[in-house]
Parts: structure tokens; sequence; C-alpha cells
């Protein structure tokens, strides 16, 4: 069962983007949402090994959501690969966002290979869409328990 002390009860979302104007816009859009009646609690992380040190340092951690190229074309794919197989981390519920509407064939694998929930495109995701994803992601993180 995911820890809720660590959050005060709140479910955790980590957003993973080396573009800091993409990190405030979502954390602009998610910060009045609530799931199951509180506040969701956010974390930002600007590169694929803050990310990885997030997830290491705070439990509970229940929807990630990354951008598939950081630091490099393939960071954010890393990044799920070590979130699953380095970190342990099942339970996690990952989805990639990218400037593409569409999954290229390395990012479809992806899903399949280490459990992803799918994509979510930066340019043509409304708000609503972005709210909609993390709910359904926690959800799916929460039922696991």
């Amino acid at each position: 069962m995911p820890d809720a002390s660590a959050s005060n009860g709140k479910a955790r979302v980590l957003i993973v983007d080396d573009d800091d104007g993409i990190l405030q816009i979502s954390r602009m859009s998610l910060k009045r949402v609530k799931f199951r009646d509180r506040r969701l609690d956010i974390l930002l992380a600007r590169s694929a090994r803050e990310a990885i040190q997030i997830l290491g340092e705070k439990s509970g951690v229940g929807v990630m959501l990354i951008d598939g190229e950081m630091e490099t074309k393939t960071a954010g794919l890393d990044t799920c690969k070590a979130v699953r197989e380095d970190l342990g981390n099942a339970e996690l519920r990952i989805f990639l966002r990218t400037g593409k509407v569409e999954m290229d064939r390395a990012e479809v694998e992806a899903v399949r290979t280490w459990d992803l929930e799918g994509h979510l495109p930066k340019g043509d995701a409304s708000k609503d869409d972005l709210i909609a994803t993390v709910v359904a992601g926690l959800e799916a993180y929460y039922d696991r328990f």
C-alpha cells in the first residue's frame, strides 16, 4: 500500500520535462485537481537523472508524466526502463509525453516492455486531457493495492 503519510495523504504525481514552461503549465493545470477528496502532491524533475533521484527518495508516487526526449533522444525511455528494472517499481503508472501526435516504434515497444500506460501528446492535449490522464493513472495505481 502506498505510504499516505509521506505526502500528507495526497496522491503524488511526478512530471518530468526539460522544458520549464511545460513543467509550470502542467503544475498550474493540476494544482486544483482533487483525487479522492485531496489535492495532488505535484513533484517536478527537469532531467531523467533528477526523476530517478526523486523516485528513489519519495515513496508513493502514483503517476509519472515523462518527456520522451530530454538530455538525449532516448532519455525518457531510458528512465522508464530504469524505473522498472533498476528501481524495481512495477506499480508506478507512466505516461510518455512527447511533441509527436503518434508514438514511434521504440515508444510503442516501450509501452509493451515496461508496462507504460500510454502516450499524451504535449501540443494536442488539452488541460482536460491532462487531468483525465492523471486521474486515470492514479486510479490504476491505487487499484493495484
